[in-house]
């Protein structure tokens, strides 16, 4: 399974037109973009948070199992939950800007794609901290989103750059300020 995850990851990473074309063929409705590709990356993602402290290996072992349980969730919660709202925000906001209506699975399909840089950065970055400058692909989400304007949406061309702007805001943006919000409601997490 893992090795379709990354081959996907690695097409839309290199080549998204090219992705997207492969997506756009896809059924929407079995939601295959989250068992099949979503899912996988977030709790690999989670699961590199888990270990973190492990790795790094300062503290104490009870401590340590203590962090990882915390970070891991936190990057659970915030990355899954943060790309349903995102998919509910971008459906409403769609509505209402672009007058399309009943587009929740395919905000669904675009935000868990477009999430992928952020999810693979976040995996490297908790292997290696030293690779935190890495974290300035994640604007890769508006490349991801550019191409999926034109191949999986198509969006008019004069709208293509409003289109990019709004999702990418929102895909970067929400799952971002899920994790502030959660850290505030819950300080021990």
């Amino acid at each position: 399974m893992y090795k379709q995850v990354f081959q996907r990851l690695w097409k839309l990473l290199i080549n998204p037109a090219q992705a997207w074309k492969t997506i756009q063929s896809e059924p929407i409705e079995p939601r295959l973009h989250l068992s099949g590709f979503f899912y996988p990356l977030v709790g690999l993602a989670a699961l590199m948070a888990f270990l973190h402290p492990f790795l790094i290996g300062d503290e104490v072992f009870k401590e340590m199992l203590s962090d990882g349980i915390r970070k891991g969730l936190l990057v659970f919660v915030s990355t899954v939950f943060g790309l349903l709202l995102s998919a509910r925000i971008l459906d409403a906001v769609y509505a209402r800007w672009f007058g399309w209506t009943g587009q929740l699975r395919k905000a669904e399909v675009l935000a868990a794609y477009a999430l992928a840089p952020v999810l693979a950065v976040n995996v490297l970055t908790e292997l290696m901290t030293e690779l935190f400058f890495l974290k300035i692909i994640y604007l890769y989400i508006f490349v991801i989103i550019w191409e999926a304007s034109t191949h999986f949406y198509a969006v008019l061309p004069e709208q293509q750059g409003k289109f990019t702007a709004l999702s990418g805001g929102v895909v970067l943006i929400v799952p971002i300020i899920l994790e502030k919000l959660i850290k505030l409601f819950l300080p021990g997490l």
